[in-house]
């Protein structure tokens, strides 16, 4: 096939003409623009494609000649063209073996003859490297962000313990030993013996109405420390006795002792979060609950046969956003999937250790 080089050449894309012959599929032209981009010579005409462009070594995961390959068979196959995913294909300079990370948004157009076989195969590539190593920096980033996120929520829990250790110490405790003087006075004296009894009894009363206030703020570690199907079945029985929602369970977990008490907080909070979700505004009869270990993950799923929502217009609540930040904090993950009228699932995956 005869190309007009010099409209070929200064086209601004880049551009190589291949053969339409599986799995060789020759190199038959190229343009300048993807000569450049590819660091490469035109004495890559006339070799087969994957001969000069093959898979680097040292990367397990390369898939770059593979799915290539199907991209061209299917376009052999339809007649039609093909834009691929963005792809990772290393490549390496002539001469040297050492490649370079790259990444390509590739397209291939079928050039057809007046009998409708493909005549060549034009291999279109965008070089979009420095796009999607920014993107993989920022992603890095965020996680790092998390990181920092989960030390400071755990740094506020401990301030937390410590001003709770120091209400114990320096009001409780002062309230009892001054109960216990009044006490120890009455067994000394005769004279005013019901007086100090009855201040050490009023001291003591106070001193149970502290801890009872104390207690209260500590429910969230009392509940962590419990079974988190105990815990589960309240919630969910709680719910229940509301008689608005049909509530269904599958709630299997063998070990608990491999759940951390944070682990169990997390699923215990997106549970009460969601299902507040689901009475509120997902006009829903039924909800299914399930939590189960897999794959090294702790479970949730929460399904409502509710209203639903259009994921492509609506974008995720306040109630979504809580419950992906609570997720994320554990380094784990959050699928939310609905359709208008068809209720929503919502599956968490948090890793235990």
């Amino acid at each position: 096939m005869k190309v007009s080089h010099r409209i070929f050449d200064f086209l601004p894309g880049c551009y190589l003409i291949l053969s339409p012959k599986a799995p060789e599929f020759i190199i038959l032209d190229v343009n300048n623009a993807y000569l450049a981009v590819s660091h490469s010579t035109r004495d890559i005409i006339g070799k087969p494609l994957f001969e000069v462009f093959p898979d680097n070594p040292d990367d397990p995961e390369a898939s770059g000649v593979k799915n290539l390959t199907a991209s061209l068979e299917q376009v052999l196959k339809t007649r039609k063209p093909h834009e691929m995913a963005i792809q990772r294909y290393d490549t390496r300079r002539p001469g040297q073996n050492n490649f370079t990370i790259r990444y390509w948004k590739p397209v291939n157009i079928p050039v057809l003859a007046n009998d409708g076989t493909v005549e060549c195969i034009i291999h279109s590539v965008e070089e979009v490297t420095n796009v999607m190593l920014l993107r993989k920096g920022m992603k890095q980033q965020d996680s790092l962000n998390q990181h920092h996120i989960r030390d400071a929520i755990l740094t506020t829990q401990e301030m937390e313990r410590m001003e709770i250790s120091q209400e114990l110490h320096d009001n409780v405790n002062q309230i009892l030993h001054t109960a216990r003087l009044y006490l120890e006075k009455a067994t000394l004296t005769s004279t005013s013996q019901q007086e100090f009894v009855k201040y050490g009894h009023a001291l003591v009363e106070k001193a149970i109405d502290e801890v009872k206030d104390l207690s209260q703020s500590l429910r969230q570690f009392s509940k962590e420390e419990r079974q988190l199907t105990d815990v589960l079945e309240e919630i969910l029985g709680q719910i229940g006795e509301l008689n608005q929602l049909n509530i269904s369970k599958s709630i299997e977990l063998p070990d608990e002792s491999l759940i951390e008490s944070k682990v169990k907080t997390t699923i215990i909070r997106i549970l009460q979060e969601q299902l507040t979700n689901v009475v509120k505004h997902a006009e829903a009869k039924n909800v299914y609950i399930g939590v189960n270990f897999k794959d090294g993950n702790l479970e949730l799923t929460i399904k409502d046969d509710g209203k639903g929502f259009d994921m492509k217009t609506n974008k995720s609540g306040q109630g979504f956003q809580n419950i992906k930040s609570r997720a994320a904090i554990m380094d784990g993950r959050v699928l939310i999937t609905s359709y208008p009228g068809d209720g929503c699932v919502i599956q968490v995956f948090l890793p235990v250790s």
